[in-house]
């Protein structure tokens, strides 16, 4: 048997350790190639949602301040609509005080025993109690129905913004749907589109400087406090529109009384 040269045989773990060596970055390679389209294979339809969900909430961003205004001057408008609640107490507090005015002028006809007196008055004051009811009543559906509209009014704003938030939400969930990495575009401008968000709707919360003479204020801070004012004004108004100078139940009792 005839052997091999000593150069050879010395040549050949260094051949078996190349081929090795080039065995194992070969199927690293095909295998880190594998994962890797793996890895990028993103799901158009989610990544078409997080595009789109960026874009809306960025435009809704920017015209955001004019949402809060329109609610501002929405609620201008109530305020005007507020007198018309205190001029129906108003009214309803004058024909009260008709109503008692004309049961004492029937008790009146009553001592003198002028029945014909005392029927006429007796009919006059109770038409002027029914009307003054009436008028309370109106009053009071029209308080209920301002105050439903101011609720609305400020719910609308922050059900707005609360909207923009869990749209951004959804975008990044359908982003991670999607398959796409934190540090991937979609997603980067998803977190500058949440962050300029959260910059707006502090800067129209802000409470604005007395040195600026509050022009800095923003149009949140101004909405908050024009609901607060409303509401406080309609209670203001309540409380001029309570204590009647006489109850339909007093005027009941005063001429069954007489008669």
């Amino acid at each position: 048997m005839k052997l091999l040269p000593v150069s050879t045989m010395k040549a050949l773990p260094i051949f078996f350790i190349l081929r090795a060596l080039f065995l194992i970055f070969f199927y690293t390679s095909a295998f880190a190639a594998a994962a890797q389209r793996t890895q990028t294979a993103v799901d158009p339809v989610q990544a078409k949602q997080a595009i789109q969900a960026n874009q809306q909430v960025r435009q809704a961003t920017r015209s955001l301040e004019r949402e809060v205004n329109n609610g501002i001057g929405r609620l201008q408008n109530l305020a005007r609509d507020a007198g018309k609640v205190r001029d129906q107490h108003k009214r309803a507090k004058e024909l009260a005080d008709k109503a008692n005015d004309a049961s004492f002028k029937a008790l009146e006809a009553a001592k003198k025993c002028d029945k014909a007196t005392f029927g006429r008055l007796s009919k006059e004051a109770e038409r002027l109690m029914a009307q003054s009811q009436k008028a309370k009543a109106e009053a009071e559906k029209q308080e209920q129905d301002l105050n439903k509209e101011v609720e609305q009014t400020a719910d609308k704003v922050n059900k707005h913004i609360e909207g923009l938030r869990n749209s951004l939400e959804e975008g990044l969930k359908a982003a991670e749907r999607a398959g796409l990495k934190e540090d991937s575009v979609v997603v980067g401008n998803l977190r500058d589109a949440q962050r300029l968000l959260e910059e707006e709707i502090a800067k129209q919360s802000r409470a604005g400087t007395e040195a600026k003479q509050f022009r800095d204020e923003g149009s949140l801070q101004k909405l908050t406090k024009a609901v607060d004012q409303f509401t406080k004004e309609l209670a203001k108004i309540r409380k001029e529109g309570e204590g009647l100078s006489i109850s339909p139940e007093g005027m009941k009792e005063r001429l069954d009384a007489l008669g």
